[in-house]
């Protein structure tokens, strides 16, 4: 067994930027925490980090309760996707390789908006809706909002989330309406489509420096994690938002994360894999 490597990843799991991120970002007494990221460097391959983050959250008494996905957001990062311990909000865990680092937390200019660990809740989006005035819902307007989960935009949407490359999916819409209208309706068209969901998590995504709206969504059956993202705008009801957004290579209408593109970011750097006994090692000393 590497022991330096045991006991590196030990020591940071005890470290302050994971605990502050336990007792901070993902459990709060002050506020609802609903999402959180947190951003860190590292030599060890993402699939020996995966047992890792299981066992880890097995001894703190919150065992996933969904797979973990793999995607890479951007050049030369990766990301374990989607970590959801028990009762507490689901989590994303962003990495890039550094040959130097076991596990540490990532320098805090390459995170987000200069922080390395981030958390979203119920006062942070009361907040952030504060900024658009929602036109009030007719018998009209639901309408509308209905015939788009008949339209073009949306079965392509539905396919890319079934594509066997397609890890992630943001479907991304221009609205007048609360969003969480738009939750309930997607709700309704989800069960027309047999398809089931764990719930919907409101929260927002960096756009090009700004922060922009999205639902989350959860799912169960099929088990894959989905986001309808949205803009305000004030001339429409609801219609698909074809502008680039988060990235300008995807299908027009969609910003779409790939298994291969994450193949690729780990295959360009040397990762250490784990033993089972080595993972079993870090897993104990986690208790």
């Amino acid at each position: 067994m590497r022991k330096n490597i045991i006991e590196g990843l030990a020591e940071y799991f005890k470290s302050e930027h994971w605990l502050t991120f336990l007792n901070f970002h993902l459990q709060n007494p002050d506020t609802e925490i609903w999402h959180a990221h947190i951003y860190v460097e590292t030599m060890i391959h993402p699939e020996s980090l995966l047992p890792i983050m299981e066992g880890f959250f097995e001894n703190y008494n919150h065992p996933l309760v969904r797979k973990i996905d793999f995607l890479s957001p951007a050049p030369g990062v990766g990301a374990l996707h989607n970590v959801h311990p028990g009762s507490l909000p689901h989590f994303d865990l962003f990495f890039r390789f550094n040959p130097d680092a076991i596990l540490a937390p990532m320098e805090k200019s390459k995170g987000e908006f200069g922080q390395n660990a981030l958390s979203w809740g119920k006062k942070d989006m009361d907040e952030f809706y504060k900024q658009f005035q929602f036109k009030a819902i007719g018998p009209s307007e639901e309408a509308e909002i209905r015939k788009y989960f008949r339209s073009r935009h949306w079965k392509q949407a539905v396919g890319l989330i079934m594509h066997p490359d397609v890890i992630h999916v943001h479907c991304n819409l221009r609205i007048s309406f609360d969003p969480k209208i738009l939750e309930l309706i997607a709700r309704d068209t989800l069960a027309q489509q047999g398809w089931t969901i764990d719930k919907v998590v409101p929260n927002v995504f960096n756009v090009r420096g700004r922060y922009r709206g999205k639902l989350v969504f959860l799912g169960t059956y099929p088990e894959r994690v989905y986001d309808l993202g949205w803009k305000y705008d004030h001339e429409v009801v609801i219609a698909p938002s074809y502008e680039p957004w988060y990235r300008d290579d995807c299908q027009p209408g969609f910003d779409l994360c790939f298994t291969s593109e994450f193949d690729r970011v780990v295959a360009a750097d040397p990762y250490v894999k784990l033993t089972q006994e080595e993972v079993n090692a870090v897993v104990r000393s986690s208790r």
